[in-house]
């Protein structure tokens, strides 16, 4: 890999801002043009946001407000994982 970049999925602003799904195609946009580029996409992240941008080329998800904005943490990571192992392996 020869870079890093850090994609926001949405406006800057205050956390538990919905995803923005424009940022796919700026996924695509940068791995298509720069092919080696490892890309980490924070803000809006769901389990179903989460897929959405592992199969558009991302390596990594940043979550935050999904995890620790509800009752169980533990619970959210264990659905986070089950639902976006298999785009990630």
């Amino acid at each position: 890999c020869l870079f890093n970049s850090w994609l926001l999925g949405r406006l800057v602003g205050e956390q538990g801002q919905l995803f923005e799904e424009e940022a796919i195609d700026r996924i695509r946009a940068l791995k298509q043009q720069f092919g080696d580029v490892s890309l980490q996409v924070d803000g809006g992240m769901t389990p179903e946001s989460a897929k959405k941008i592992f199969d558009a080329g991302a390596e990594t998800a940043v979550v935050g407000s999904y995890i620790f904005g509800g009752e169980d943490p533990g619970a959210a990571i264990k659905h986070l994982e089950s639902i976006t192992l298999d785009a990630t392996c």
